[in-house]
């Protein structure tokens, strides 16, 4: 039976690698050794001790921060300063030794937001900014009152996400009702089960309407208007934090709708029998319609349905895609209780999960695991290998480091993410899209231009300014070859590198442990593969100078040994 009961001792190399795994965007061998030694506890506090990042900045200017009438800079605006964010985030992804960007990046998969629709530049950042504060916030408990409920009621009247789903063009008496629907159906509670035409067990057509009547009157704090991200949220101090509401001579928001919100049934819970939402005053104020999102966001949250909705994207993005009646009983039903009881905050949600005997499958007599149980995304493949080896780029918000992560970028729309840029509202299919999910990573020309980019990574002539240096990777001691590279083991008749092999695949794939997938036969394939034409002597002969004469045949076979196993199918999972 599936146990969110903690596991106990140190976590040990193998739950050190997973946990990493599954939390950040990628490791080196020296964190994996960091953690080993730690019991999950100690190492879950080391992983949620979030900062927030500084901004970025083009040539040390920090364009998202300048002077509310200002214009951004004639060189940036022609080097394109939605490129250079996107940049400045996946470069953050690829430096961050905390699981705070990919967490970030859960809430995007969760709240999208399409950079091209929203309010460039600037606003996407603040969005962005909004995202990690809440982040850092409720991971160090700093503030309770600064929960999950009113980082939503937040989103709702961001600039970006106005702009996005035209939450700046519904007004009373012309309601639009795309937020609202995305709102229900995508960031909070979810459809449920289809009842009818339009209607859910979870909320209705009508529901639909009167909510959207809640988000009326609100548009976006500027754009290219003199009032430019002048607006200041009192409670984040975010220069763009919310939307403003447009107000007549007397103070009055007259384009919102200040007239009840009858809510049906299908919302109705313990908390809020009959659900309406109700004007404080007449006529409305920006307060009023604060409070009335409030309302909102409280009657949605007592719905325990909610909570399960957010629990069951957590599962899929980071343990596994398949949720079986079991599980949802005994995982997502429990996992719900806890965000509603800490007040809804993530925090000690990520603690019981990530330090279950469920999240590791070590209760007694498991014999099956969650290692290697999902397929990789490509930031997961691409800042997994660059983290591992080491690999170093320029440094952050230069031009060199830029046009790096330019690569990447690419690199990453071939292989099925086109980053903050997700194909539709509902996000990437692989975090969402049922049946396949993260199967969905996977296709033929997929997987194609993933073998591509570990195959051009290794090449020191590859211009993109970083690769991989096998043979500093070699003689590092983390990679632990030098204590097992000359070791022979006979197979028919002939010698083969196995430990070598063995050390490398313990390291790099997820299924190295006795009664895998790596069987015995799949070592042998790695092991011909690493020799090729030479033989066993030949490649001792090589290593033992492989500072002189031996470093071009070291190197060419560490490299067939590298491109054999990272361009296998037991390298795309995780």
């Amino acid at each position: 039976m599936p146990s969110l009961s903690p596991v106990s001792g140190a976590l040990g190399v193998g739950r050190a690698q997973h946990l990493l795994k599954r939390l950040t965007f990628g490791f080196n061998p020296q964190q994996i050794n960091a953690l080993a030694g730690m019991n999950v506890g100690t190492a879950l506090n080391q992983l949620f001790d979030f900062t927030l990042p500084a901004p970025p900045n083009y040539a040390g200017d920090v364009w998202v921060q300048r002077p509310p009438l200002s214009k951004e800079p004639e060189a940036l605006m022609n080097s394109g300063a939605e490129n250079l964010l996107k940049r400045w985030w996946l470069g953050k992804m690829l430096l961050d030794t905390t699981a705070l960007e990919k967490t970030t990046f859960f809430l995007h998969t969760i709240i999208t937001m399409q950079l091209d629709k929203s309010q460039g530049s600037r606003g996407a950042y603040y969005q962005h900014h909004l995202f990690q504060q809440f982040l850092v916030n409720d991971f160090k408990g700093s503030n309770p009152a600064y929960n999950y409920k009113l980082f939503i009621r937040k989103i709702a009247i961001d600039n970006a996400m106005l702009v996005f789903l035209d939450g700046n063009q519904n007004i009373a008496g012309r309601p639009n009702e795309n937020f609202a629907r995305e709102f229900l159906e995508l960031f909070t509670i979810g459809k449920g089960q289809t009842v009818g035409e339009g209607n859910y067990t979870n909320y209705t057509e009508e529901d639909i309407k009167q909510i959207a009547k809640v988000f009326t009157g609100w548009t976006t704090s500027g754009f290219d208007k003199a009032e430019t991200y002048q607006m200041v949220d009192i409670e984040t101090g975010l220069p763009l934090a919310s939307g403003k509401v447009n107000v007549d001579k007397n103070g009055n928001a007259a384009n919102h709708d200040n007239k009840p919100k009858q809510l049906t049934a299908v919302l109705s819970s313990a908390a809020y029998p009959n659900p309406v939402i109700t004007p404080s005053v007449d006529p409305p104020t920006q307060v009023s319609m604060i409070d009335e999102l409030d309302q909102l966001v409280s009657i949605i949250y007592a719905k325990e349905a909610a909570a399960r909705y957010l629990m069951r994207r957590l599962h899929r993005f980071y343990v596994h895609w398949n949720i079986t009646d079991e599980i949802e009983d005994q995982i997502i039903g429990p996992l719900a209780q806890t965000f509603i009881n800490s007040g809804f905050r993530l925090r000690p949600v990520f603690d019981q999960l990530f330090g279950s005997q469920y999240f590791f499958e070590s209760a007694p007599g498991v014999s099956d695991d969650k290692f290697g149980a999902m397929i990789k995304s490509p930031m997961d493949l691409f800042f997994g290998t660059l983290r591992y080896f080491n690999i170093q780029l320029d440094a952050l918000n230069t031009s060199g480091f830029n046009t790096q992560m330019a690569i990447i970028e690419q690199a990453l729309m071939s292989t099925g993410i086109e980053f903050w840029q997700p194909y539709d509202v509902a996000g990437y299919d692989p975090y969402h899209q049922a049946p396949g999910y993260n199967r969905n990573w996977i296709s033929v020309t997929s997987l194609a231009y993933r073998y591509e980019f570990i195959d051009n990574l290794l090449k020191d002539n590859n211009r993109w300014g970083f690769y991989l240096d096998v043979m500093a990777w070699a003689n590092d001691p983390a990679s632990g070859l030098t204590a097992v590279a000359t070791l022979p083991t006979t197979i028919n008749g002939k010698q083969y590198a196995i430990d070598l092999v063995k050390t490398v695949v313990s390291k790099l794939l997820p299924l190295s442990a006795p009664d895998t997938e790596i069987t015995q036969e799949r070592l042998n394939y790695f092991a011909q593969y690493h020799l090729d034409v030479y033989s066993f002597s030949d490649w001792v002969n090589y290593w033992n100078n492989r500072t002189g004469f031996g470093k071009p045949y070291v190197e060419e076979m560490l490299k067939r040994l590298l491109n054999a196993i990272m361009q296998s199918p037991e390298y795309q999972l995780f």
